[in-house]
């Protein structure tokens, strides 16, 4: 059996040979051992890490002071020699900053390592910015920087671990991340058309890893919070290149909910009784603007909730949203769900007064007229 200190060596190497790979990391029973690996799945046991936690502190805290961290001014010869070995001086080394992984492996929420990451990015950053290099060749640099931290939350938050896929230190720490490489990749691009399709890529990534978090854990609201925030700072962003869009007249922040809506529709009809998904897919559809994607939207929400029979409160709660919301009163009408005389005439986006004034009154209403039709085998089977 390894002692804490041979099985913290092994993750300090586990870490160190990262090469900015996401790994899954999982706690496993006494009886396998403290450690096993297959590729990137890792799994540990949950004393030894605690142990290896413990020494990982004493390591820390021994690197040097934490309030001379972020003052302390560094040579440029001394900040060029760090920035290209991945650290600043003893104050920013390679040993503390794995120190703080394996903190933040064990305890998701240690603050202190969470701000002194941040302290050690903005110091990297910062000495960059003071070399004489090309600014081409600094944003790579930092961006690679950036990229090394963004990948390990991407570890934390879509491990099978207890907290970490809800922690909202970790997801805020994200975001910091994020806010980074937004300014850096796309601060001063405008009039680069390759930025709306950058863009479209980097969201699809990060909506891969919220939604991986949310499958981990349910009602994931710390995740679909994230993601709505990164939603709004990419809006702005697209805005300064708008014509670049296909001159949308709604802007960056329509065409970034249009880009989401199907792959979070197949998550939440993948996970129904999860009501935080069905919120962020209400979010989508109206930041969209399009009233076509709010009524194929839930019209293949209906098609599946009708052919499987499903019950559940998240998704009748949903479509009780969305008929009050958005247009979409004609869609429910041919299902067999709304009288025929609901909704006659155009109803506006927020939909009609008179016509929401006779809808169902909760999702429980929608579930019985939804089983009035099974009963009367007024559903057909096909999806």
């Amino acid at each position: 059996m390894s002692s804490p200190e041979q099985f913290y060596e092994q993750l300090q190497q586990i870490f160190s040979n990262r090469n900015n790979q996401i790994l899954e990391f999982e706690i496993i029973p006494p009886a396998f051992g403290s450690l096993l690996q297959d590729g990137n799945s890792i799994g540990i046991g949950k004393k030894p890490l605690a142990q290896a936690f413990i020494i990982a502190r004493q390591k820390f805290f021994r690197g040097g002071s934490l309030a001379g961290d972020a003052g302390t001014e560094v040579g440029s010869a001394e900040a060029e020699s760090g920035v290209r070995n991945g650290a600043l001086g003893d104050r920013f080394s390679d040993d503390r900053a794995i120190a703080t992984e394996v903190m933040l492996l064990f305890d998701c929420e240690y603050l202190t390592a969470c701000n002194w990451r941040k302290r050690r990015l903005t110091a990297l950053i910062e000495s960059e910015s003071s070399m004489s290099v090309p600014q081409e060749e600094r944003d790579r640099r930092l961006i690679e920087l950036l990229q090394t931290e963004r990948t390990l939350m991407a570890t934390y938050l879509c491990s099978r671990l207890h907290r970490h896929t809800k922690s909202p230190t970790l997801w805020h720490h994200r975001f910091w991340v994020l806010n980074q490489l937004i300014k850096i990749q796309y601060g001063n691009c405008t009039g680069n058309a390759t930025i709306p399709e950058a863009m479209r890529c980097l969201l699809e990534d990060e909506l891969n890893v919220v939604l991986r978090a949310a499958e981990l854990h349910p009602r994931n609201y710390y995740a679909f919070s994230y993601m709505r925030q990164l939603h709004a700072i990419l809006s702005r962003h697209l805005d300064k290149v708008g014509s670049l869009v296909g001159d949308d007249p709604t802007g960056g922040s329509s065409a970034l909910a249009r880009w989401m809506i199907d792959q979070c529709q197949r998550w939440c009809l993948a996970e129904p009784q999860d009501i935080s998904g069905w919120s962020f897919l209400l979010y989508l559809l109206d930041a969209a603007s399009s009233e076509d994607a709010q009524r194929n939207t839930v019209s293949r929400v209906l098609q599946f909730a009708l052919h499987v029979g499903w019950e559940g409160e998240s998704l009748w709660t949903f479509i009780d949203l969305a008929a009050r919301k958005f247009p979409v009163l004609e869609t429910l009408q041919s299902f067999g769900l709304l009288e025929s005389d609901i909704g006659n005439g155009k109803p506006s986006r927020k939909g009609a007064p008179i016509a929401t004034s006779l809808l169902p009154k909760g999702w429980r209403a929608w579930s019985t007229r939804a089983k009035s039709l099974w009963s009367s085998h007024q559903v057909r089977g096909d999806a």
